[in-house]
C-alpha cells in the first residue's frame, strides 16, 4: 500500500468482511419434550446434557455433540439410566477433565427417596461407570461438581442424617468414583449447597442457604473441609441465585432478588470480598422500564470480559406474564453496561445455565413451552453470543485525517465491545470503551507525533475474538510555516500567484485542497528565482502547498478569494 500524506490528506476505509465466529439460536433439538439443562466445551465441540419426556415424567438423559459455530448435531447419546424420575433443580452439571465427561444424576427413586448418583463417560458419551453416593435409602443429592486437581473431584450437595432432616455434604471421590473424603456440616447452620467454587490458595467456597431458606449463606472452608468463616448476607428470599468465585481477586458475587410484600421480586446483586465482607449490595425496584413482578431476579451470572460481569436476570412479561430473561453486562462495582433480551417463544421460556467459552463468548441453555398453534413443541434450545451478548459481528468505518503533525482518527462502529489504534510511534496503544449500543457510535482518537516520517497507524475495532484491523502507512511532513524561505505572494489570491524558495536543485510544487485531493503538480523548477503558479477553475477556499527538494520538504497555504 502507497503512502498517504495525511499532514493534508483525508483516508476513508470501510470494514465490509467480518471474522467468523458463528453465532446461532438453535431449539426443537428432539422431536420428544425435552430440555437442555447444561452445557460443556470440548475443544472444537459443543455437548449439550439434558432430559426428555418419556410417558409422564422425565426420565431419558441424553447428550448432543454439537458444533458451536451452528448448533448442529453430529453425535446424538441416549443414556442408558432411565429408572425413577429425573429431579428438577438438582443434578444440572457436568465437567470434562481428562478426556472424560463427569455427570450428575439425582433421581427420584420411590415417592420421598433421591438417589444421587454420578456417571463417568468416554470423550463420545459411551459409560464408563455410574455410581450412588446414598446412605442407606434416605435423600441424597448433588448440585454441583468442581475439579480439585488433576486426580481429585468435589461434590456438593445434600443428605438426609434423619428423615427429614438435610444436612450439607460435601463428597471428595477420586476419577475412579473413590470417596477420599467426606464431610457434612448438619443444619441448622447450613441447610443448602448450590454451588461450590476454589479459591487460588486451594480453599473452597461454598455457597447455600439457612435453614429458612431466607438467607444466603457463604462458607470457606480449608481444602480439607474445615470451616474458617461462615456468613449470611441479604434476607427476604435471597437463597435465589447462584454466585461465583472471581479468579482475579477472590471476590465473591451473587446474584439472586430481594423479596417485598406480597413476594413481589427485585432483582439484586452482591459483592463480597475473601474474608466475607459485604462490599456492595444494589436492588434494583424497576430494570428498565421493566415493572419486576413475582419471580423476578437474577438467576446466575459468569465472569466477563473487559473487567466486566454478566448476569442472567428473569422476569414476568407485563402484558402476557409470561417468562423472558435479560443477559447483562455490569461493571465490578455493579453499574449497567448493556443488556439484551433472550427468547425463542412468545410462550414462557426458561434458562437452565450460562457458560462461558473459552473465547469469551457466552452459551445458555434452557427450553421453551409450545405454541400449539405454530406447531412447536416444548423444546431444549440454545443460544449463543458474543461477550456482549450479540449473534452480530463488529462492523466499523475508519477516517484519518491530519494536518500537519496532529492527527484524527474516526471510528463510526457497531457491535463492538471496543476499538484501539497503535499510532506506530511507540505510544502506548489507546483504548475506548463502546457504549454497547446497536446503533453506530463516533469513537474518535486524536495523537500529535513528535517528529514528521513514516508511521504504520494499526487500528482494531474488537468484540471478543471477533476483531476488524486495519493497518494504514502515513507520512508526515512538517508545517514549514514558520520557514520565512518559502516565499508565496500574493496571498490570498485568485488562483495566481509567485514562489520563491533559496535552495540547491530543483523542486517538485503539489497543490491540495482541503479533504486531500491533489489538484496540482509540478516538477523540475528553479525556485530560486520567482516562479508564476496558475491554476484554473479554482474555488473559494484553503488549499495546500507542498514544495519538495532532494533533501527537504516544506508547506504552506493559501487563501483563494474570487
Amino acid at each position: 500500500m502507497r503512502n498517504l500524506k495525511i499532514v493534508i490528506a483525508f483516508l476513508c476505509v470501510c470494514a465490509s468482511a467480518h471474522t467468523q465466529i458463528g453465532f446461532n439460536l438453535t431449539h426443537t433439538f428432539d422431536p420428544s419434550v425435552s430440555i437442555h439443562l447444561s452445557v460443556i466445551e470440548k475443544d472444537d465441540t459443543l455437548v449439550v446434557s439434558g432430559i426428555k419426556f418419556k410417558g409422564n415424567a422425565f426420565k431419558q438423559r441424553y447428550l448432543r455433540f454439537c458444533n458451536p459455530s451452528t448448533g448442529g448435531i453430529y453425535r446424538d447419546v441416549n443414556l442408558s439410566d432411565t429408572s425413577g424420575y429425573t429431579v428438577g433443580q438438582p443434578g444440572f452439571d457436568c465437567i470434562f477433565h481428562n478426556n472424560a465427561i463427569y455427570l450428575l444424576n439425582c433421581r427420584r427413586q420411590y415417592s420421598d427417596t433421591i438417589i444421587a448418583k454420578l456417571q463417568k463417560l468416554d470423550a463420545f458419551g459411551n459409560e464408563l461407570w455410574n455410581k450412588q453416593y446414598n446412605i442407606g435409602n434416605y435423600f441424597a443429592s448433588f448440585h454441583e461438581i468442581d475439579i480439585i486437581n488433576d486426580s481429585v473431584l468435589l461434590l456438593a450437595g445434600e443428605i438426609e442424617s434423619s428423615y427429614g432432616n438435610l444436612d450439607v455434604r460435601l463428597l471428595w471421590i477420586d476419577t475412579n468414583g473413590t470417596i477420599i473424603n467426606e464431610r457434612i456440616y448438619p443444619k441448622p447452620f447450613i441447610q443448602y449447597a448450590w454451588s461450590i467454587d476454589k479459591f487460588l490458595n486451594g480453599d473452597i467456597l461454598l455457597s447455600g442457604a439457612d435453614g429458612n431458606t431466607k438467607f444466603r449463606t457463604f462458607t470457606r472452608l480449608k481444602p480439607n473441609g474445615d470451616i474458617i468463616w461462615n456468613t449470611n448476607v441479604g434476607g427476604n428470599g435471597y437463597n435465589y441465585g447462584m454466585s461465583f468465585l472471581s479468579p482475579n481477586d477472590s471476590s465473591i458475587y451473587y446474584f439472586g432478588n430481594y423479596a417485598y410484600a406480597g413476594q413481589m421480586r427485585r432483582p439484586r446483586i452482591l459483592k463480597l470480598n475473601a474474608a466475607g465482607d459485604t462490599l456492595w449490595s444494589y436492588r434494583y425496584p424497576e430494570y428498565n422500564g421493566i415493572n419486576a413482578q413475582e419471580d423476578n431476579g437474577y438467576e446466575t451470572g459468569v465472569l466477563g470480559n473487559n473487567n466486566s460481569i454478566v448476569g442472567l436476570m428473569r422476569y414476568k412479561d407485563s402484558i402476557t406474564s409470561n417468562i423472558r430473561y435479560i443477559l447483562q453486562g455490569l461493571t465490578t462495582d455493579g453499574g449497567p453496561k448493556w443488556e439484551r433480551k433472550i427468547s425463542i417463544r412468545t410462550n414462557d421460556n426458561y434458562i437452565t445455565s450460562l457458560k462461558k467459552m473459552s473465547n469469551g463468548d457466552f452459551v445458555v441453555t434452557g427450553y421453551a413451552f409450545a405454541e400449539f398453534q405454530n406447531g412447536t413443541v416444548e423444546d431444549g434450545w440454545l443460544v449463543r453470543v458474543n461477550c456482549i451478548g450479540l449473534n452480530e459481528h463488529p462492523v466499523d468505518s475508519i477516517s484519518i485525517s491530519g494536518q500537519f503533525q496532529s492527527v484524527q482518527l474516526n471510528n463510526f462502529a457497531n457491535h463492538f465491545s471496543h476499538a484501539t489504534v497503535d499510532w506506530g510511534d511507540g505510544s502506548p496503544t489507546e483504548i475506548q470503551e463502546s457504549n454497547y449500543s446497536d446503533s453506530i457510535e463516533h469513537v474518535i482518537f486524536n495523537h500529535t507525533y513528535s517528529s514528521q516520517g513514516n508511521y504504520d497507524v494499526t487500528v482494531k475495532t474488537i468484540a471478543c475474538n471477533d476483531t476488524l484491523t486495519h493497518q494504514i502507512p502515513i507520512e508526515l511532513l512538517s508545517s514549514g510555516l514558520d520557514n520565512d524561505l518559502l516565499n508565496v505572494f500574493p496571498n490570498p489570491n485568485n488562483g495566481e500567484f509567485s514562489l520563491m524558495l533559496k535552495h540547491d536543485g530543483n523542486a517538485e510544487i503539489a497543490i491540495y485542497d482541503n479533504i486531500g485531493k491533489l489538484i496540482f503538480i509540478k516538477s523540475e523548477i528553479d525556485l530560486n528565482q520567482p516562479q508564476k503558479i496558475t491554476v484554473d477553475n479554482l474555488s473559494n477556499g484553503i488549499y495546500h502547498v507542498v514544495v519538495r527538494t532532494a533533501t527537504a520538504q516544506f508547506m504552506t497555504k493559501i487563501k483563494v478569494i474570487k
